[in-house]
């Protein structure tokens, strides 16, 4: 289904959202509309390689009534270059980017090993599944034991976002959901 419909749906529902995205620069159409839902229902979480960030979890979780969260990858070309160029990183060398950004990469080659004989679209959908069952999890522990945490039903959604036209344009879809739902935890 269609990320952006699927997003706005959700905030008609009554929910807050938090979405993880790729804070590569190419991700801005998408992270624009993203926003345009309602920017007072939406947390917005950057980070490279769309890593889920426990701390953003528990403010959102407690400070601002998360009840919706969701994480997406994105691929596609760009100039000639494939992106994600975190989950892309994996696959060789990345000692000629940044300190910091090395140090984001390391940290998804932690929870994430890049299949070579898989294609870069293959393996960001991979990896975004991986976030998207950590995200759950993380979810449900952190609603037991975080004090004011949101305790009704919390929607976890994921997919994929394939950047157009030279980074000008997208395609979001929602591949994953499920509700959780306090009472079963």
């Amino acid at each position: 289904m269609e990320a952006i419909p699927y997003i706005r749906q959700l905030v008609k529902q009554g929910k807050n959202v938090a979405v993880f995205s790729c804070e590569d620069p190419y991700n801005t159409p998408f992270h624009h509309d993203l926003l345009g839902v309602n920017p007072h229902y939406v947390h917005f979480v950057p980070a490279a390689g769309s890593m889920i960030s426990p701390a953003s979890i528990d403010l959102g979780l407690q400070a601002k009534h998360i009840d919706a969260f969701g994480v997406f990858g994105h691929y596609g070309v760009i100039h000639g270059n494939e992106v994600c160029a975190a989950v892309k990183a994996l696959a060789g060398d990345y000692s000629h980017y940044g300190p910091d950004l090395q140090k984001a990469i390391q940290r998804i080659a932690e929870k994430f090993a890049y299949k070579v004989d898989k294609g870069l679209k293959d393996n960001v959908l991979a990896w975004t599944e991986k976030q998207f069952q950590e995200l759950k999890e993380l979810i449900k522990y952190k609603q037991r034991t975080l004090k004011g945490a949101v305790k009704g039903p919390i929607e976890v959604f994921a997919g994929i976002v394939q950047n157009l036209e030279e980074g000008k344009k997208y395609s979001a879809e929602v591949i994953w959901h499920e509700t959780i739902d306090q009472k079963l935890i």
